[in-house]
């Protein structure tokens, strides 16, 4: 008989399993996606992506009650088994021979180490978290240290821009000695940290064009987003098509910052101008 332990393990064992096949479906439907809508706008193509993916996320939530429930319902059933005594010998059978069930051995094998299976999926899964946590603890280190006040221009600037995209958070801006691109850090209190010098060395609508992509994160809550994919990926680790599918949402993440800067700017060539003369400066200070 299972112990309740025992069913929870075989319960995760099996879900682990059926996430495989499921994120494969996954994958094909987003290959789907990403075939049928070339021309669409990038939002609707994300929205449709991270639809799929949280349906992956309920269908596994899903599974998991289903194996924990069956298990439990089969130690529920054993125990009304009426074992007959084997001594009645006038009444036991013995089986006729059978060609051996190969998906029943597998089954059984399955069944029999799922406490090994989970064990390893876990080790891997803590060993991941904790690069989690090391990379948050940059995060906060990137947040408070070597980092300085931009000039007060640019400071106004972020203000008018947030205003522009109806951004009602306080948003500050910084230049920070430890990062080598723009980025965004923190969901209730955001800082747009720039590489030191990049604000004085390349021309102010491009610079503009990077913020505004900057904020267009902000104003999407992509950093919340992001940590919550970043967990979903380090669960599912293992699964290959999980890792496509989320890696695609995050280019189209980026799309999607992209159309807002350019729809603000109403200048797409300017935009990527701003991308090419960005790279040429990292580029020299590499």
């Amino acid at each position: 008989m299972l112990l309740p332990n025992e069913t929870i393990l075989k319960a995760i064992s099996w879900t682990l399993l059926h996430s495989l096949w499921q994120g494969l479906i996954l994958a094909i439907f987003a290959g789907l996606v990403i075939l049928f809508t070339k021309k669409a706008k990038a939002n609707l193509r994300y929205s449709i992506l991270a639809g799929l993916f949280l349906a992956f996320m309920i269908a596994v939530g899903f599974t998991f009650n289903y194996e924990y429930q069956s298990d439990a319902m089969f130690i529920s059933s054993e125990e009304l088994i009426v074992i007959e005594d084997f001594n009645q010998d006038n009444e036991m059978l013995l089986p006729a021979s059978q060609a051996p069930d190969y998906f029943q051995i597998g089954i059984n094998y399955l069944n029999q180490n799922s406490t090994a299976i989970v064990l390893i999926w876990f080790l891997i899964f803590s060993i991941k978290c904790f690069g989690i946590f090391r990379s948050l603890s940059n995060v906060y280190r990137i947040r408070n240290y070597r980092n300085q006040a931009p000039p007060e221009y640019w400071s106004e600037r972020v203000l008018e821009l947030s205003q522009l995209l109806k951004i009602k958070k306080h948003i500050v801006l910084l230049e920070s000695q430890l990062v080598s691109v723009p980025s965004v850090t923190g969901f209730f209190k955001p800082i747009i940290l720039m590489p030191i010098g990049l604000l004085s060395n390349l021309p102010q609508d491009q610079i503009e064009a990077i913020l505004l992509h900057e904020l267009a994160h902000i104003r999407r809550k992509d950093y919340f987003i992001n940590l919550i994919q970043s967990f979903a990926e380090i669960l599912f680790f293992f699964n290959p098509g999980v890792l496509w599918v989320s890696s695609i949402i995050k280019e189209e993440r980026e799309n999607c910052c992209d159309d807002i800067a350019v729809g603000i700017t109403q200048s797409k060539s300017k935009f990527i101008n701003a991308l090419v003369s960005f790279q040429e400066y990292n580029m020299k200070q590499n």
